[in-house]
């Protein structure tokens, strides 16, 4: 009896919880992608069938910037003044399914289909050099895949 009750409690506070911030959530202003600022200059690259949107600033070593899952390029602008400090070429892609970028329905989202994406993105970005990949979450795995499947483009790792 008393873990029913315990229970049942839990799920009243738990209620209560999702109420509390329903409304601040209704306050939310709503943006559109192309509302959102970048701390860099927005591209579009063409990959294979896809078109990857993506923002660069600064000159030097490139650093490519890997979101997670639900994210988009926009989730590293904090981190991006910081690394501009370190006088590098900041790359911060939207996946596909993600962001601006194509959201084709025939595509496979595999960890190796997305990394093979990031190889043919690097193409077009930093075509003849090794680059510093970081990769957040599922940007991580798809990081890692990326290093493991062409370890002649990533000279650096972070995950």
């Amino acid at each position: 009896m008393a873990a029913k009750g315990r229970l049942a409690w839990l799920a009243l506070a738990a209620l209560a919880l999702v109420g509390c911030h329903r409304g601040a959530y209704e306050r939310m202003e709503t943006l559109r992608f192309d509302q959102l600022t970048t701390p860099g200059t927005m591209r579009t690259a063409r990959v294979g069938d896809v078109d990857v949107r993506y923002f660069e600033a600064g000159v030097g070593p490139v650093v490519l910037l890997v979101h997670g899952l639900g994210e988009h390029a926009g989730y590293w602008n904090e981190n991006v003044p910081g690394l501009l400090e370190k006088d590098v070429r900041v790359v911060a892609v939207d996946l596909p399914g993600h962001g601006a970028s194509d959201k084709p329905h025939d595509a496979p989202y595999t960890m190796g289909w997305h990394a093979a994406v990031l190889r043919g993105l690097l193409d077009v970005v930093a075509p003849d050099e090794k680059v510093t990949v970081v990769g957040h979450s599922m940007g991580g795995q798809i990081a890692l895949r990326l290093a493991l499947t062409w370890p002649d483009r990533v000279k650096h790792l972070v995950l």
